[in-house]
């Protein structure tokens, strides 16, 4: 079984240590040095804005400083990663914020504010007319986010949210790449009642067989590699696409740059952009730590 040798980790921890966030740093160190949580904490107020939401390029393609709802759930991510509970102030800010920015009426959010465009920004993260009703991305993350946090909302509204993801759910088809990204949150939180979180693996199934891409050749374009879904061999879906998450592990093993990195597979911005190189190496640093975890998760990791 091929691995990421030791001398494989120690470039991509260097490249880290040389280019990465110090949030993702410290992350780094809270999973794999005994680092604390609270370092990490300390590092993502640095992205928190005085409305409670984040931003600041806590999501690399939005280099915005004002806070965004997509850069207040990659902070709800690192959050829950850390174990902070609804007492923090980062997460009672967050979850705020996001409540804040609701539009009660059609139940959905706007990823960006309008004035993205005072920034440098990925094209997709252009502002576009409010959503008329819920949409899954990043409803359905949202709701998961709510159900952890369920002290912080208001319960009738969390009743709201979590019918409007469920009956969204039962619309989608075909491939739903971020779609099925922002379900896997519901499924995985414990804090969702058991009967929704099954209700949702068993209407994810035939959107993950649609999604995930299991030919390597297409794995350099921007797609659903398997790793992307199946993080573990716990996931429900590993064993119906075990040797594709073989293969996609030993492709990003063979893969990895010679500098450590890993390459984001999908760029922005005018040829020597320095926005997009600054937004190319916080996410190299991200995807450093996010492929780690993937490597230990299934045994493929030297140190």
């Amino acid at each position: 079984m091929k691995q990421l040798t030791a001398e494989q980790s120690a470039t991509a921890i260097r490249f880290l240590h040389q280019h990465g966030r110090p949030l993702d740093q410290s992350l780094y160190a809270f999973e794999f040095k005994d680092g604390s949580a609270d370092a990490v904490l300390k590092e993502l107020t640095a992205f928190q804005n005085p409305d409670g939401g984040f931003g600041h390029a806590l999501e690399a393609d939005v280099r915005l400083a004002d806070s965004s709802v997509i850069a207040t759930t990659v902070a709800l991510q690192t959050l829950r990663e850390v174990n902070a509970d609804a007492s923090n102030p980062l997460v009672i800010g967050a979850v705020n914020y996001l409540l804040d920015t609701l539009d009660r009426d059609t139940l959905a959010w706007s990823f960006v504010p309008p004035n993205v465009s005072d920034a440098p920004h990925a094209p997709w993260w252009n502002p576009e007319d409010p959503p008329t009703g819920f949409t899954a991305n990043p409803g359905a993350e949202i709701v998961a986010h709510f159900h952890h946090y369920a002290s912080l909302v208001p319960t009738d509204l969390l009743t709201r949210l979590t019918d409007a993801a469920m009956t969204h759910l039962h619309s989608l088809s075909g491939d739903r790449m971020h779609d099925v990204f922002c379900y896997e949150w519901i499924r995985k939180t414990d804090a969702v009642p058991q009967e929704l979180r099954a209700e949702v693996l068993s209407q994810t199934r035939p959107l993950i067989h649609e999604t995930i891409v299991t030919d390597p050749a297409k794995w350099t374009g921007y797609c659903t590699h398997p790793l992307d879904v199946i993080d573990s061999p716990d996931s429900p879906y590993h064993d119906t696409f075990k040797d594709a998450v073989a293969l996609n592990l030993d492709w990003l093993i063979d893969n990895q740059q010679p500098d450590g990195s890993w390459t984001p597979p999908w760029s922005w911005g005018p040829e020597g952009s320095e926005a997009w190189a600054q937004a190319k190496r916080d996410w190299e640093g991200h995807i450093i730590v996010k492929q780690l975890i993937r490597f230990r998760a299934f045994g493929r990791l030297k140190m």
